[in-house]
């Protein structure tokens, strides 16, 4: 019987107390700004996509990668404070399960589809894993900034979709709990989100999300996690099909600013209006290449990426 989500939620709780962290509950609006030290967990994060190296990491820390988003996502479902939402929409659990899912089913393409023998290499990791030291939520946020992949190169087989929670059950572990945040008032509506997130819908998300805000259910999906799934609508060509009440939601209170002018040149496009003089950066159209996407082609030319990319302009692990 494992210890990693044991571990792991020992260490977040402790870290949770600690003053600098702790907030009295959540937002009921569903947003609210994020405090210094959120903003500087954020940026590490970010930092840490930059850190991986395959000519460096191998497999052991791809297995170590299910681990860690796996763990995070069955401790942050418990919690009643609203950090995780405040750092990053990309750190809520949807995400994290379908980051977990996505390098669990490259690690058994690599296995020649053996998900037995993934499964073995698997739970050897999670034995490993549990006799490291406790991290703080630097560290850990750091940790899965590495294991970072871009959401629209998941390459997730709808064999192996599952939640960390499940994944932690099987492998023995009695503290995983399948359960949603205090502050999720429409379960079934929070499902739904979390299977667009799964299914890389990113668009049916955001639209979802926007609708939850504008009947006055504000936390079931918190706003952070909207514009996030705008952002990856609009970066795989599909910003004509978020709503119209979003994108005009998004045209007043998109941050950078430069993205308001996306939202409001989408929605005048949808209107068959002109579009104005969009801010650089420009904004997206199919076909269009993000930068990230020009990075992703470097990163993997120099070795440099946990997995294969799998989007629309590099379709090379497809």
């Amino acid at each position: 019987m494992i210890r990693t989500a044991t571990l792991f939620l020992a260490s977040w709780a402790m870290a949770l107390a600690s003053p600098v962290y702790a907030q009295a509950s959540f937002a009921e609006s569903g947003w609210r700004a994020s405090t210094p030290e959120e903003e500087a967990l954020r940026k590490t994060f970010e930092d840490a996509q930059d850190d991986w190296n395959s000519r460096r990491d191998g497999e052991a820390e791809r297995y170590d990668c299910v681990l860690r988003w796996a763990a995070w996502s069955n401790s942050t479902r418990s919690l009643d404070v609203d950090i995780i939402p405040a750092i990053s929409g990309e750190l809520m659990h949807s995400y994290a399960d379908a980051q977990m899912s996505h390098h669990l089913s490259s690690l058994i393409r690599s296995e020649g589809g053996d998900a037995r023998a993934a499964g073995e290499k698997l739970a050897y990791a999670s034995q490993r894993f549990a006799q490291r030291p406790d991290q703080d939520v630097e560290g850990i946020v750091k940790s899965l900034g590495k294991c970072y992949v871009q959401p629209l190169s998941w390459g997730i087989d709808p064999n192996y979709r599952m939640t960390g929670p499940q994944l932690l059950e099987m492998l023995g572990d009695p503290t995983a709990a399948a359960v949603y945040p205090v502050w999720t008032r429409s379960p079934k509506a929070r499902e739904q989100f979390d299977t667009f997130i799964m299914s890389k819908d990113f668009v049916a998300a955001a639209n979802l999300g926007a609708r939850l805000h504008g009947s006055n259910d504000k936390t079931t999906v918190m706003w952070n996690e909207v514009l996030r799934a705008s952002l990856l609508s609009v970066e795989a060509g599909r910003g004509l099909s978020l709503s119209d009440p979003l994108l005009q939601t998004l045209s007043e209170v998109w941050w950078p600013r430069y993205r308001r002018d996306w939202a409001r040149n989408l929605l005048r496009q949808k209107h068959g209006l002109p579009s104005e003089q969009a801010s650089r950066p420009p904004l997206y159209n199919p076909g269009d290449e993000p930068g990230w996407v020009k990075q992703e082609r470097r990163w993997q030319q120099n070795g440099q990426l946990n997995y294969v990319p799998c989007n629309q302009w590099n379709r090379s692990g497809c």
